[in-house]
């Protein structure tokens, strides 16, 4: 290999080592919020082995959740409990969940949050008066003010769960 060679390769590992070295910082502030155990309402991203910790309140099953909101509440507009019908060979199957409405600052936070969970197949969840509700899988990119989220639940308990997010978006 000549000297011209072993200089781009030791400049390509030097660029891919700082690129890689910028994608595992935490996100600024992420050291500082991480003492505080109280989380505002919204959307956030779940980490491996980072974040604080929470369990989720039916499962119980425990995650690290990111300090640093995605999605705050103060950028949702309305929740509803939906359901959604599907043929599949003929037989229909229902999916129930819940219908979010955003405003457009909320849109943009969702479409970014979506997009990276998607992108490195990551977990986002809903926290509401600091308790871990969903925690669910992106299917896409969501660019839209209107989404929807697939819950494995009983009806009572997402409506239920809808009339809690809607008591806390009264209190913005």
């Amino acid at each position: 290999m000549n000297l011209s060679t072993t200089l781009v390769l030791l400049a390509f590992n030097l660029c891919l080592s700082g690129i890689f070295q910028e994608q595992l910082k935490p996100h600024q502030g992420f050291q500082q919020d991480i003492q505080s155990a109280v989380l505002d309402s919204g959307f956030y991203f779940i980490n491996d082995t980072l974040g604080i910790q929470k369990t989720h309140i039916d499962t119980k099953a425990s995650y690290f959740v990111h300090p640093k909101v995605a999605v705050h509440r103060n950028t949702i507009k309305k929740v509803k409990f939906t359901t959604i019908a599907t043929k599949v060979f003929g037989k229909t199957q229902k999916q129930y969940g819940l219908l979010f409405t955003v405003n457009e600052a909320g849109r943009k936070d969702m479409t970014q949050a979506s997009k990276m969970a998607f992108q490195n197949h990551q977990q986002l969840c809903l926290i509401i008066k600091n308790e871990l509700i969903v925690v669910f899988y992106v299917n896409s990119k969501i660019n839209d003010e209107t989404f929807f989220i697939g819950i494995d639940t009983s009806k009572e308990k997402l409506k239920d769960l809808e009339q809690t997010i809607k008591a806390e978006l009264k209190e913005k």
